[in-house]
């Protein structure tokens, strides 16, 4: 495998100077892009699914479904879930990062 170039790190005086100026270094714009997209994927399986299982539950109580399938609504729980845990994980990634 090719090793990306490293560029030469700063002094650290200059990188104190900086910090203490209240510029924050350059963040990786692609790596950026990727988390607010995968960010926004997971607030749209959290809604989707939030709405799908009241939609669901909503036509149990007015007796449009006759026994509640308890695989549809642990479908709908899983998904919620997992959009949950992505949105977590992301947000949890955002505040131990470096700056």
């Amino acid at each position: 495998m090719a090793k990306k170039p490293e560029l030469p790190r700063k002094p650290l005086r200059q990188r104190v100077a900086e910090r203490r100026a209240g510029i924050k270094p350059e963040a990786d714009q692609k790596a950026e892009r990727w988390r607010k997209r995968f960010g926004f994927f997971a607030n749209i399986l959290q809604g989707v699914a939030l709405v799908m299982l009241l939609i669901y539950m909503f036509q149990y109580l007015i007796g449009d479904v006759a026994t509640i399938s308890y695989m549809i609504v642990g479908f709908y729980a899983i998904l919620f879930v997992i959009g949950r845990a992505i949105r977590i994980g992301l947000d949890i990634q955002r505040m131990t990062k470096r700056h």
